[in-house]
């Protein structure tokens, strides 16, 4: 009876009556399986993932150019004097400098070739994130050259003289502006 006692006991055991420490980690198996299904959540996730990004960075670079034409508006307020935005049509550049110089105005709706700016006044050029470019001039908002006079004080003046810009978004001493698209 003692045998069979013995018997029971070591069949109860695994590996032939030899005692073994509870299991720790995972097998290989259980590893590649967690990957591959984690694969299949990222694949099936990824194009909308990609489309939030890119809302993201099409946000961000629509607050830069509304944070720029308030701050030319800003500048028209606190200096005084006819501010403008003008931006590069299919391309990424904009300016806001002043558009007046010893208060003679800069005619209205865009036509002709814009005044020389004062030179003392706050000027600021900027780019568009990568990737993201202005609309095409079309019809009344047609490309125009500036005055190179115009771009004096910024570290890419050179740059900026030679390009075409649309018409000017100009901000009155009061703030207010005309109608325009960007």
């Amino acid at each position: 009876m003692r045998r069979a006692f013995r018997n029971r006991a070591a069949s109860a055991v695994p590996n032939g009556g030899s005692p073994r420490a509870p299991r720790q980690g995972f097998t290989l198996f259980e590893l590649m399986l967690v990957l591959a299904v984690l694969a299949i959540f990222t694949v099936i996730a990824w194009p909308s993932m990609a489309r939030s990004l890119e809302e993201c960075r099409l946000k961000r670079a629509a607050q830069q150019l509304r944070t720029e034409r308030a701050d030319a508006r800003d500048r028209a307020v606190d200096t005084g004097m006819l501010y403008q935005f003008l931006y590069e049509p299919g391309g990424r550049r904009f300016v806001s400098i002043p558009a007046e110089r010893d208060g003679s105005p800069p005619p209205l709706g865009g036509a002709g070739s814009l005044t020389v700016a004062a030179d003392d006044l706050p000027r600021h050029a900027g780019t568009l994130p990568e990737g993201f470019v202005f609309a095409a001039s079309y019809g009344a908002y047609s490309e125009q050259k500036v005055q190179p006079e115009l771009f004096a004080e910024l570290a890419d003046a050179a740059d900026l003289s030679g390009l075409s810009w649309s018409a000017p978004l100009l901000f009155r001493e009061d703030g207010s502006t005309d109608d325009a698209e960007i």
